[in-house]
């Protein structure tokens, strides 16, 4: 008898990618944040600890930003397939989960790291939307957020697709 398998579908394998890739992602942000953060010190000259908090903040909410949406995207696959009466397939080809949750990470990331980070340390960050006060500063928390986001992105992603060719 020849038995077939069907796919549990590209949110399940979607799933099983993100564990997979947990210490290489830990790294990589883990990483990325601590040079921002040794960045950020040297400009500044103090604060490396308050300093290495917020950024860890703000690359923790952005990877857990884009991960969510990788997840919502595989799920909103599967749940579109099944609708129109197609097989399930495990993988989603390209960037189609990862593109919009690093859009969102860059919008949304730097403000809810910073309130993560206060709440953490007990200080207050200047508004992102206040503009008269630290512009400069607002300016480079939004550069390194949207470099960080993308090199992170980039990375992680061609990292995987290398894991995923070698064991295929």
């Amino acid at each position: 008898m020849n038995y077939t398998v069907e796919p549990r579908g590209a949110l399940h394998h979607t799933g099983l990618r993100l564990r997979d890739n947990l210490l290489r992602q830990l790294l990589i942000v883990g990483s990325l944040c601590l040079g921002i953060a040794l960045l950020l010190t040297a400009i500044e000259g103090r604060g490396f600890g308050t300093k290495l908090v917020y950024s860890l903040s703000i690359g923790t909410v952005c990877t857990l930003i884009v991960d969510a949406m990788r997840l919502a995207v595989a799920g909103a696959y599967d749940f579109w397939r099944r609708l129109r009466g197609l097989p399930r397939v495990s993988t989603i080809n390209g960037w189609y989960g990862v593109m919009p949750g690093a859009l969102l990470a860059i919008v949304l990331g730097p403000a809810l790291g910073l309130t993560v980070a206060d709440a953490l340390t007990g200080y207050q960050s200047i508004s992102l939307l206040d503009l008269r006060s630290g512009a400069n500063r607002l300016m480079l928390a939004l550069a390194l957020a949207l470099l960080g986001t993308l090199i992170t992105v980039v990375v992680a992603g061609n990292l995987e697709r290398l894991a995923h060719t070698r064991a295929g």
